[in-house]
């Protein structure tokens, strides 16, 4: 049973998908995890061990209050305990489990009620109260744990797509990782992303740019088996995760995804929509981590990006050691040749690194710099540095705005681009540096080179 078999269902969902069989010589699919979610598939649950902690839990508490309520022949208070043998069953996984929990108490409160001696009318009234009350909590604990779960599957899934959505995938990811690394196999990594997406948009519409995600998501699913894991990466962007899958089965997948999508056609309005998508794949081994494999599929897509569209990229890692490069980065080669360095200034470390291994994995030469003190020391000692590329916002007194003014008054043929994470207008602060590009974060791979390569030619 494979991820797409172990999700929690949406509720009222009843619908299942077809899963195409797999023609690329991959194994079927495995168990990912007993409580992986899954999209479109009615759910198939098996009782898991904090369930089964919590209903032994409710059974002892059960029989618990069903002893003291024979030991307290003159009053009905035990009885009144059973609602909170009861509340320990919120959150199970098995539905039936409250409802069976509910008949199990009404039967103990009459069986009390027959056993016990000397039973007066006010004895049996507060029994009928218990009754009252066992059956309000069940009703409200079925309640609670349905709107639970729909909250959990807002969590995990793209509410337009119904596919998994960049958390979610990321998490169950991981655990493939761990699963690929603990038994030995490899597994590979597809970034798709639909091509000419906003002239889609700008010609048909906002609501047809929605089909065509849909569209692309159904054909997806189609195409990969149940183990596979596909999620909406960020806007027209997906990426799929692919257990026990090599190099060239992932390309024999990407390949029939591609060509299906190319075959398929969204019926607007205005008459049948054709698209087609570019996608990069990458593999993940003992030696590549998922990140790293995800940012080198993201480079095998902007390569295809660059190299025409509507077709499939690999990663350099994921090729052999005699095959051409996949990247079609001219803008990097010309400045590799022309001898120009990108300089990255970040007072956060991760993103310094992140920035500086992507622009090298495409054949820049980088430095880094943790703040605007570093950089202008850099500037004077490098005269091979072509590009300024800094965050506005940092510590010590002088912000990414600053430090380029001080660094064209340096060197004034420098070309800058900014980053900010700030959602305000980069004009705001800048000057006479308000009209240098500006690259927003977060920010995807294929993003940042476009984005380095725009400065460049600038």
């Amino acid at each position: 049973m494979g991820i797409h078999d172990r999700i929690l269902a949406a509720p009222g969902q009843q619908g299942a998908v077809t899963l195409a069989t797999p023609l690329d010589g991959r194994p079927t699919g495995h168990e990912v995890s007993p409580t992986t979610p899954t999209v479109g598939v009615p759910a198939k649950r098996s009782i898991r061990l904090t369930d089964t902690h919590r209903i032994g839990c409710a059974v002892l508490l059960g029989l618990a209050i069903f002893g003291f309520d024979q030991l307290s022949t003159a009053s009905t208070m035990a009885t009144q305990l059973y609602p909170a043998a009861l509340l320990v069953l919120f959150g199970v996984q098995v539905r039936a489990a409250i409802a069976v929990a509910w008949f199990c108490s009404v039967i103990l409160i009459v069986t009390g009620a027959l056993l016990a001696p000397g039973r007066v009318i006010e004895l049996e009234s507060g029994r009928a109260l218990s009754l009252v009350m066992v059956s309000i909590t069940a009703g409200a604990l079925v309640k609670l744990s349905e709107h639970e779960r729909g909250l959990r599957w807002d969590a995990l899934v793209d509410p337009l797509t119904g596919v998994f959505n960049r958390r979610s995938f990321l998490e169950f990811s991981a655990r493939e990782e761990a699963r690929a690394r603990r038994v030995g196999t490899n597994f590979a990594v597809l970034m798709i992303d639909i091509d000419h997406f906003k002239r889609i948009n700008d010609t048909y519409g906002h609501h047809v740019g929605d089909t065509v995600i849909k569209e692309l998501a159904e054909i997806s699913t189609r195409m990969l088996r149940p183990s596979d894991i596909l999620a909406r990466y960020g806007g027209e962007e997906f990426v799929v995760s692919l257990p026990e899958t090599d190099a060239d089965q992932a390309r024999v997948v990407a390949e029939r995804l591609r060509a299906a999508v190319e075959a398929a056609a969204v019926i607007s309005d205005d008459g049948a929509i054709r698209f087609t998508v570019s996608i990069g794949y990458a593999t993940c081994s003992h030696g590549t981590p998922l990140r790293e494999a995800m940012e080198r599929a993201d480079q095998a897509l902007y390569a295809a990006k660059r190299n025409g569209r509507n077709r499939v990229e690999a990663s350099a890692a994921s090729v052999s050691d005699d095959a051409a490069p996949a990247s079609g980065d001219a803008p990097a080669a010309e400045a590799a040749q022309a001898g120009q360095a990108v300089l990255v200034v970040d007072d956060e470390v991760e993103i310094r690194e992140l920035l500086a291994g992507w622009l090298r994995d495409s054949g820049y030469r980088v430095m880094t710099a943790p703040n605007a003190g570093a950089a202008l020391r850099l500037l004077e000692a490098e005269p091979s540095i072509g590009l300024l590329l800094t965050d506005i916002v940092m510590p010590g007194g002088i912000d990414g705005y600053d430090l380029g003014r001080q660094a064209i008054a340096l060197r004034p043929n420098l070309k800058l681009l900014f980053m900010s994470g700030y959602n305000t207008p980069a004009a705001q602060g800048g000057g006479s540096l308000a009209n240098a590009p500006l690259l927003n974060k977060p920010f995807r791979m294929s993003r940042v080179l476009d984005m380095v390569a725009f400065a460049l030619e600038r």
